[in-house]
């Protein structure tokens, strides 16, 4: 019996053991879980982007279906080119231009969404309360050229023009987490007449900037 009791005390941890136990687990939780973190940001990322990606197809095919010249959609504001319906008011989802594109509403669906503060698409949560996370370049706004009900074949860089964006890009400044999607203090997925898409982290406030003399104009 004595041998068995002090084999035990021999197998038991000291507390010191236990602290350094405790320590390296701590130590190397603080090296993944960041690591984690911007792996599923990431994820996020891809997902907008190939979200847009299906939605600017979507836009082409809304395009070259118009009678009268390839005309871009004539939405009733920024938030509502497609997706679904919203609690906030806004169009029902099959009023949308694209809805005979994109059934699917998740496609407007952004994993990002913190809402925004940005008046054009102004919510907590800018999928739940308008239909969709993606904003479409209606009206001018941030140095953005408004391209609704406008030909494909108006712009003369396709390529650097914006359709869809994220609100967070249509702000001088950011200073509310609302809007700071994918974790950045502005970001934003965009979409490109040609059909390309980028994810752009933008440090400068191009709200007055004229859009006829932007880049994205």
């Amino acid at each position: 019996m004595r041998e068995s009791l002090a084999g035990r005390r021999r197998r038991s941890f000291t507390l010191i053991e236990l602290l350094v136990v405790i320590a390296i687990i701590g130590l190397l939780a603080g090296l993944i879980l960041p690591s984690l973190a911007r792996a599923r940001e990431k994820g996020r990322r891809m997902k907008c982007i190939s979200n847009v990606r299906q939605i600017m197809q979507a836009m082409f095919l809304y395009s070259t279906d118009r009678a009268h010249g390839m005309r871009l959609p004539t939405p009733s504001g920024y938030m509502y080119v497609g997706g679904a319906t919203g609690s906030g008011g806004g169009p029902n989802a099959e009023n949308r231009p694209l809805y005979e594109y994109i059934k699917d509403p998740e496609l407007f669906h952004c994993p990002a969404d913190r809402g925004s503060t940005w008046a054009g698409a102004s919510a907590a949560n800018c999928f739940a309360e308008h239909g969709s996370s993606y904003a479409y370049a209606y009206s001018e706004v941030g140095g953005i050229a408004a391209v609704t009900n406008r030909r494909m074949t108006d712009f003369d860089f396709p390529s650097k023009k914006v359709v869809m964006f994220e609100p967070p890009l249509a702000l001088d400044t950011v200073s509310d987490s609302h809007d700071m999607w994918h974790w950045e203090t502005k970001a934003s997925v965009v979409g490109f007449l040609d059909g390309h898409v980028s994810f752009m982290i933008v440090t400068d406030a191009y709200s007055t900037v004229d859009a006829t003399n932007h880049l994205y104009y």
